[in-house]
């Protein structure tokens, strides 16, 4: 499957499901203070198993299996995408399983699907549900030592200059971190020596960063330059995608 493709359709369905999701059913009550208690201690709501058991996972299911079924009727799907939607409507606490395992928690593969495709599938019915997340773990004023994402865990790997600031925006669950300037949100690095910034010579409000300590890289937008830029992490991913092989090609050399 194309990644533009599926990026294109997924967006479509998003739009789609979400007036039809009901954000009141798929949590358990206690879920916002779970959330609270969790970002209170420090800790990444989406990695905190009392979070996670405030999650109504027979409704999530539900609203899996509706994303499923939309992508399956308008992109070419394999037979694990068809079996996944029997195996939620059968037990629709595999759910659960497939949150856990796009997390990298899980002890065990459930499903062979790509960790970047199945992550934006599971948090499409999630997407508001996420945005209630990052404002209660809101980390906007000051800069914070992220190693990465402070909600769901993953690595950063886009991020956006705006009011003169740096800041990391989660491609998977959408959460933003302000961040220093010479910093690297992967292994920690200070160094600016250790830091390379490429801008696009055509596209000036485009930059790749890369540290050449741990070899990660960064999609940056300057939205001083370009105007606002959304915080979608998947319309933002979509955006930059170009930046991806560029950035591969420059690590090689830098590294």
């Amino acid at each position: 499957m194309e990644v533009l493709k599926f990026v294109d359709v997924l967006l479509e369905i998003r739009r789609e499901l979400d007036t039809k999701i009901d954000l009141k059913r798929l949590t358990k009550e206690g879920f916002e203070k779970r959330v609270s208690l969790s970002v209170s201690k420090g800790g990444r709501p989406l990695l905190d198993e009392e979070v996670l058991n405030t999650l109504d996972y027979g409704y999530y299911a539900e609203a899996l299996v509706m994303v499923l079924e939309a992508l399956r009727e308008r992109v070419p799907m394999d037979g694990e995408i068809t079996r996944l939607i029997g195996d939620l409507q059968a037990d629709p606490l595999l759910s659960r399983r497939l949150m856990e395992q796009c997390l990298g928690i899980a002890g065990d593969r459930v499903v062979d699907v790509e960790d970047e495709v199945l992550v934006h599938i599971l948090f499409t019915p999630l997407r508001r549900l996420l945005n209630i997340i990052n404002q209660v773990n809101s980390k906007l004023d000051s800069p914070v030592p992220v190693r990465s994402c402070l909600t769901c865990g993953r690595n950063y790997i886009l991020g956006v200059y705006r009011g003169g600031f740096r800041y990391m925006v989660c491609s998977a669950c959408g959460h933003v971190a302000r961040v220093d300037f010479f910093y690297c949100p992967t292994c920690g690095n200070t160094d600016p020596n250790l830091l390379s910034f490429k801008k696009m010579l055509d596209e000036p409000y485009f930059q790749i960063e890369i540290c050449r300590r741990c070899g990660a890289y960064y999609k940056m937008v300057n939205e001083d330059m370009v105007g606002t830029v959304s915080d979608d992490p998947l319309l933002l991913d979509l955006a930059t995608i170009d930046l991806d092989n560029i950035a591969n090609s420059s690590r090689k050399i830098s590294l």
